[in-house]
């Protein structure tokens, strides 16, 4: 029997006919998902410069250029063809899939591409590339600049010194190849006219208002294949490394490296340039290794960094010379620039750099 004090259940309210609220973005209901993507444009030119610390997706666009010249907090690209697209540091990861015969200058964490072709990538990465299922990628180093770009790094936590392009990462090479001699994608040859072509063409007049003149905040490296001793550089080239502690404010040092390098062709001197850099922890165990290696090379620096308890953040920047160019430019750069700590300094070259190189660069472990 039924309960005769119950009461009736209420009816349910007619749903809202009324307009949609727009999707939003992260926890700001202001925000408009459409102000933070490009979806089937075409001969679309965007250029945002607030992103609201926002991520951006791009998808089934053709002939656009997109400029975001602002912190962004991840990126996605699907099935754009012909497009460019050039950014500020990216937090966390960009992911750009199914794309042809694009132009991508990007600086991420975390990298990687999905089945795209004819590609051309001006990268920074923090983290080793990444590329599956694609085909005739072409890769070279980050190149841009606008107003606000190393501030916009330092707030990304992003180190400019740990640039890793050139140190990509195929899972699916084709048969018969290795990771480590795919044909998939090849280092670009930043000092080809057909690098200096697809720069100029960065230039789009109205992202230009926006850029400022001046060198990107992330110095140009040529990549571990450019290093002494790697099988496609010439038998000849010499090492040439240094070492410093964070003593000096890494910042001056990366004014006078960049400064170096503007007087220096760009950064594009065959005669002298620069391969790789990196700013890490150097532990005690590593220290050791290292500087017994080095022997009375290292000097003072050996002391100092060995007499740690804790590990020490040191910076590192690898180069490589002509037999016939001196590098006394180089040591006079650095003995400039710590003068005053000349302790926190460590230089030398030729085949006594290379392994100490090798072991910074590919053995020693990332930060812990």
């Amino acid at each position: 029997m039924g309960n005769c004090d119950s009461k009736p259940k209420p009816k349910p309210k007619p749903k809202s006919t009324g307009p949609k609220k727009p999707l939003t973005f992260g926890k700001d209901p202001s925000l408009d998902m459409k102000d933070f993507m490009l979806s089937g444009g075409k001969d679309v030119t965007l250029v945002k410069e607030d992103m609201k610390g926002q991520q951006f997706l791009m998808e089934e666009s053709s002939s656009c250029s997109v400029y975001l010249l602002d912190l962004v907090a991840s990126l996605t690209v699907d099935y754009c063809t012909s497009c460019t697209l050039v950014t500020g540091p990216i937090e966390s990861s960009a992911f750009i899939r199914n794309c042809k015969d694009c132009t991508f200058v990007v600086a991420t964490g975390q990298f990687r591409t999905r089945e795209c072709v004819d590609c051309r990538f001006f990268l920074y990465s923090s983290t080793e590339p990444i590329i599956e299922t694609s085909r005739n990628l072409t890769i070279g180093c980050y190149e841009y600049h606008y107003f606000n770009m190393a501030k916009h790094f330092e707030k990304s936590k992003l180190s400019v010194w740990n640039n890793k392009w050139s140190e990509v990462y195929d899972f699916t090479p084709s048969a018969g190849c290795t990771n480590k001699n795919s044909r998939n994608w090849a280092p670009m040859d930043m000092m080809s006219d057909c690098h200096e072509n697809h720069i100029k063409a960065l230039d789009n007049a109205e992202a230009s208002e926006k850029a400022s003149q001046g060198s990107s905040a992330v110095p140009l490296t040529h990549g571990k294949s450019k290093a002494a001793g790697a099988e496609d550089t010439s038998a000849n080239r010499k090492c040439f490394l240094a070492i410093m502690s964070d003593k000096v404010n890494f910042e001056t040092t990366r004014d006078a490296v960049l400064s170096w390098q503007a007087n220096n062709a760009g950064g594009k001197n065959p005669n002298c340039t620069l391969v790789r850099t990196r700013k890490f922890l150097l532990t005690k165990e590593q220290s050791g290794s290292l500087f017994s290696a080095l022997g009375k090379k290292a000097g003072t620096l050996a002391k100092q960094c060995n007499g740690q308890k804790n590990a020490r953040e040191i910076l590192a920047l690898e180069y490589s010379l002509e037999p016939e160019t001196s590098s006394e430019e180089l040591k006079v750069m650095f003995q400039r620039l710590y003068e005053k700590e000349l302790d926190s300094l460590c230089t030398i070259e030729g085949q006594d750099a290379e392994g100490p190189a090798r072991s910074i660069f590919c053995y020693f472990k990332e930060d812990q």
